[in-house]
């Protein structure tokens, strides 16, 4: 097995020398048998020129020169219109132009009355007084206090009013605006709580 090993190796060792001769061999062989072209430029003789010719010649150099450092009128001028100015945002904002109608001015706000300033959440109905003429409702705070309500009182944080009051509960219809401005009339009830026992 050794043997066979040691036999193995050498001879991978052989053909690996022997890859390396015939690759150098082979480059060396291609390379004697063809030459290389080398370029080659005939020179002419020209005759000489006449004096007289020699100073025409001369003459449109200068004449080159002057036009050289004369302003090119050959070209167009450069015309913007219709093309995008590259200094310029890609989007404006134009402003709105000006109606000539006049403005009425905004009322200013009421102040709000202490039941504005609570959610109808932070309400509880107590009482009603059911009459024919005038309804009343009674509603109270969590810290205790009570408000008396009749038909149109404004009540909540969404400025809303009372349009009903029925025997077991009263109708607060106020107006809800969402995102884009558009406005919906709404209603919320609270319900007079019955004693326990009933």
């Amino acid at each position: 097995m050794k043997n066979i090993s040691k036999l193995l190796r050498l001879s991978l060792i052989a053909l690996i020398g022997m890859g390396f001769i015939f690759s150098s061999v082979g480059c060396k062989g291609d390379n004697q048998g063809k030459r290389e072209p080398v370029a080659t430029k005939k020179i002419t003789s020209q005759p000489k020129a006449k004096k007289t010719a020699a100073k025409t010649k001369k003459a449109p150099l200068v004449a080159k020169e002057t036009k050289a450092q004369a302003p090119r009128t050959d070209r167009l001028p450069y015309d913007a219109v219709g093309k995008v100015d590259p200094f310029q945002p890609l989007f404006k904002e134009e402003p709105k132009p000006r109606e000539n109608r006049a403005v009425k001015p905004k009322k200013p706000e009421r102040p709000r009355t202490p039941l504005e300033r609570l959610d109808l959440g932070q309400l509880r109905l107590t009482a009603i007084i059911f009459s024919e003429n005038q309804p009343r409702a009674m509603v109270e705070e969590d810290s205790g206090k009570g408000y008396v309500l009749r038909i149109g009182t404004p009540i909540g944080l969404e400025r809303g009013q009372v349009t009903d009051i029925k025997r077991d509960r009263i109708v607060i219809e106020f107006l809800d605006t969402d995102d884009f401005g558009n406005s919906a009339a709404k209603r919320r009830e609270l319900k007079l709580r019955k004693p326990p026992g009933e």
